[in-house]
């Protein structure tokens, strides 16, 4: 007889059943998260040892090597390209912060250009330009201002240029780097000539300082914060020199301050002026050259950086065309609104207590305020008067005229304007005070005399931040006026 035998689990239950099979998968199941608990708590008990210094030495030799993965792994969770270098990250924090996403993601630069005449520079001539970049041996992280300097001068320079680059010994690695990279975007070419800081002190020290008689103290200055005043002796070579700050950061070419460099080369001696005299033109009368800068124009809007719009400056042109058409004025401006001109008119007023000038309005004449000015450019070139006042001599016989006190050591271009205003009345046009309006309040009764805008429902233009409680003063007078005008018109209609 054939016994057959089955096989039972301990309970008594078939182990080929689905019942047991089901056991069998959970009991595994429930063993495998036993073993990771039991792992864990493994794992937490080394670490308890490792940490009070209970570890087996084989234990401490696996740390440097732990810490190493886990920080390569969070390299590249959180690094989007982790091959690239600091120097490279720097590089492309520089091209996100100054130029848009399309531009760093396409690796292209598109730069909006401003089409203009063609900058005259004569043949063989260059364009020298001194920029300072001393110490990037102890911080080169500074590297990253010069270069966007650099980069965008070069992006848009157009014409023949030399850079000096002042350094120390050590930085000249990393100015050579820096001359390097910026080459790559240059749309133009250029040279640059380092000038080593201990050359440019032993010259000033030994040689330059001993000639301006000056003492080792303020030679120290000079070489430590005004080095571009010594630029006439540290570069006897050369007629010109362009200083460039490392925070300035170019938005066009330029050649055209060299233009504007040559204008004592080309303007100047047509007007027969000193150099002094010339410069001084430049610097603090410039809007005087207009009808000589801007040659082929007809008309000009001079605008002081203190305006502030309020309304349309066509009106501006407006007022501009009927100064041509109906006026023999060439300039047009506001009334002065301050005592400025009382104080310079002091000594004439005394001779001529009858005299308007510097008198507060509205009979007195307060002097106009050059911040906004309409120019016939056309008429100012024609006229042989207006030369005249180019004439230094002519100035000062105006000035010893009319007993002008200037606030400043040299006139401003105020003091010019009111002194040929003072000659010449009939060269001035009066545009109101509502396109010049001076915003300071004073407490002062005499200034208050001056700060005033008669007759006037709408500021057009500020002179320095609109001031919001005239601006609601005159809205209200305003709304009044009109509930006024409106109870008159109903009284009006309803008369028998």
């Amino acid at each position: 007889m054939v016994v057959r035998a089955r096989a039972f689990g301990h309970d008594g239950v078939d182990t080929d059943s689905p019942e047991a099979k089901y056991s069998g998968r959970h009991k595994e199941q429930f063993s495998l998260w036993q073993k990771g608990w039991r792992e864990l708590g493994l794992l937490g008990s080394a670490t308890c040892r490792i940490l009070k210094g209970r570890g087996s030495n084989l234990a401490y030799l696996f740390i440097p090597a732990l810490i190493s993965i886990i920080w390569l792994i969070v390299c590249l969770l959180t690094v989007r390209s982790p091959s690239l270098s600091l120097e490279e990250r720097f590089s492309q924090k520089n091209l996100r912060e100054y130029f848009d996403v399309k531009t760093f993601e396409d690796g292209i630069l598109h730069v909006e250009t401003v089409h203009h005449e063609p900058i005259e520079i004569p043949v063989g001539e260059t364009v020298h330009a001194v920029i300072a970049m001393p110490f990037l041996d102890v911080n080169p992280l500074g590297a990253t201002e010069y270069i966007q300097t650099l980069e965008w001068l070069l992006i848009y320079c157009t014409v023949p240029l030399t850079l000096h680059i002042i350094t120390n010994t050590d930085s000249i690695p990393y100015v050579e780097r820096i001359v390097d990279r910026v080459n790559k975007t240059a749309s133009s070419e250029f040279h640059a000539q380092i000038v080593s800081l201990a050359d440019i002190m032993e010259e000033t020290s030994n040689n330059i300082c001993p000639k301006l008689t000056v003492s080792e103290e303020f030679c120290d200055i000079l070489m430590g914060k005004m080095t571009p005043l010594l630029f006439p002796y540290l570069f006897p070579k050369l007629d010109h020199a362009i200083y460039i700050d490392r925070e300035i950061v170019f938005q066009d070419d330029i050649g055209f301050l060299f233009q504007t460099l040559n204008t004592s080369n080309n303007i100047c001696p047509k007007l027969t002026v000193s150099e002094e005299f010339c410069d001084i033109l430049m610097g603090k009368m410039t809007p005087l050259l207009f009808p000589y800068l801007f040659p082929k124009l007809d008309h000009a809007i001079y605008i002081d950086r203190e305006i502030v719009f309020q309304d349309d400056i066509g009106f501006l042109f407006q007022t501009l065309n009927t100064m041509k058409k109906k006026s023999k004025a060439a300039l047009g401006l506001a009334p002065e609104q301050t005592n400025t001109y009382m104080r310079s008119f002091a000594g004439w007023q005394r001779v001529n207590p009858t005299t308007r000038l510097g008198r507060p309005p509205p009979e007195g004449k307060p002097g106009y305020n050059p911040s906004l000015m309409l120019m016939d450019l056309e008429k100012l070139r024609a006229s042989v008067q207006f030369k005249t006042y180019f004439s230094e001599i002519r100035l000062n016989k105006l000035m010893k005229q009319y007993l002008f006190h200037s606030s400043a050591d040299i006139p401003s271009l105020g003091d010019i304007i009111n002194l040929m205003a003072a000659d010449n009345e009939n060269m001035f046009y009066n545009i109101g005070c509502e396109w010049n309006r001076n915003s300071r309040s004073s407490t002062d009764l005499l200034d208050k005399k001056y700060n005033v805008c008669p007759g006037v429902n709408h500021i057009r233009a500020w002179h320095g931040n609109p001031d919001q409680e005239r601006i609601l003063a005159v809205k209200e007078k305003n709304i009044s006026v009109g509930r006024r005008r409106v109870v008159d018109e109903d009284e009006l209609l309803n008369m028998p």
